[in-house]
Order: structure tokens, then sequence, then C-alpha cells
């Protein structure tokens, strides 16, 4: 025996399918969330010298906003945000204390690593403890994207004999 679906209950099923689609997707890499097309992940922190460390956060929208800070010990001296807007900053004059110092000119910039990752760099000095830290290109953080396509989308929403 065939079952044979209607058009209206082709199409929910359908939208049924896309739904459980993304919340599986949402679900298949822990520690990772799906919102839209941006990428979202847990805070990323990455130590630079002895006495300072990166810590960077993508908010999960469409820019792919991304907060960047440096600090020293904990307390933090510099706050960037990166984008896809505004994907290279520089530090404007050195920042930080007695023991550690974040150059002027310390660059961020945000690379697109492929179409569903991106990662953030620095670039530049760090004097920590008189020692200096002549970084170039440092992967501080990685961020994976998931998106549902429109294409997919279109796809699900097929009509009926098309995609079932």
């Amino acid at each position: 025996m065939r079952l044979r679906l209607t058009t209206n209950c082709s199409n929910q099923l359908r939208l049924c399918l896309l739904v459980f689609f993304v919340l599986a997707s949402s679900f298949a890499t822990p520690g990772w969330a799906q919102t839209g097309s941006g990428c979202v992940g847990t805070t990323q922190n990455m130590p630079l010298s002895p006495n300072s460390r990166s810590s960077t956060t993508a908010s999960g929208d469409i820019n792919s906003d991304t907060q960047v800070t440096l600090q020293i010990n904990g307390q933090s001296y510099w706050f960037a945000l990166l984008s896809s807007a505004n994907i290279a900053l520089l530090l404007g004059k050195d920042a930080g204390n007695a023991v550690v110092t974040f150059k002027k000119g310390l660059s961020l910039n945000m690379v697109m690593n492929s179409p569903s990752e991106y990662l953030v760099l620095l670039s530049g000095t760090i004097m920590d403890d008189m020692t200096e830290y002549n970084l170039t290109g440092k992967v501080i953080a990685v961020f994976h994207c998931t998106q549902v396509s429109q294409l997919m989308l279109d796809d699900f929403m097929a009509p009926p004999g098309g995609m079932f």
C-alpha cells in the first residue's frame, strides 16, 4: 500500500523536516550554536606572553561581530570589535602597565579561512617583563560558521514530487 500526501500535508512535512534539520545541526557540534548566518562559540582565550592573554568572543550576528580583549593578568587593557565591515584594527598608542605593554601598531585581523570558518590574527610587539615578543599572524581564535542557505530552504519547500 502506498501513502499519498496532499499538497498541504506534504508542505507541512517538509517544513517539519527543515525545522528538525536546523535544530539537529545546532546540536551536532557541541559548544557551537546556530544563529542564522553568523558564527558563534564560547569565549576563546589565548596566551600571548607570560603575563598577557587575549579573550575573543563571536556574537553570532550577520556581521560576524567579534569582540577581542587583550588582558594583563586578568585586567583588560584593549577592547576591539572586529566585523565583516571592519576586518583590521590597529592599536593607536601603547597600552598596559609596569609589567606588560601592548605596543602601538599592534594589529588584529579577521581572515576567512573557508566559507564556514574564520580566524582572528594578532601581529605586533608586546613587551613583557623587559622581554620583547614579536608576533606575526598569531592565531588567537578560530570560529566555525553554520548557516541555512536559501538553496536549502528552496529544496525543502520544493513542489510535491520535486524532492520526495
